[in-house]
């Protein structure tokens, strides 16, 4: 995910091991307040809603609740949650984050 700074500073968060990830509110010129890490049982309290309604349509991963938290576990998946001032929010999914500023 590319982004820039109130600087103008180019600013790329990558995100490897990817599970899945969820965003809403997506607009052309989103304004990111930042980004923390959940605990993964934080993740399945702060989501239980959205994951009712779409694990048994394959979100974000072909399975139970319990199996998606196994599988977490045994993978490492980290949850990082995406908050906006304006626009985008959401989550990712991955085993790690990286900040790049070329």
């Amino acid at each position: 995910m590319d982004t820039q700074t109130e600087a103008g500073e180019k600013v790329s968060v990558r995100f490897t091991g990817l599970l899945a990830h969820w965003f809403e509110n997506v607009i052309q010129d989103n304004i990111l307040f930042g980004m923390d890490e959940i605990t993964v049982d934080g993740f399945f309290e702060q989501y239980k809603d959205l994951l009712g309604g779409t694990i048994s349509y394959g979100f974000p991963a072909c399975c139970s609740i319990e199996e998606l938290r196994k599988r977490m576990e045994r993978e490492h998946i980290r949850v990082f949650v995406i908050d906006s001032s304006l626009g985008l929010c959401g989550f990712v999914l991955a085993q790690e984050v990286e900040l790049q500023c070329p």
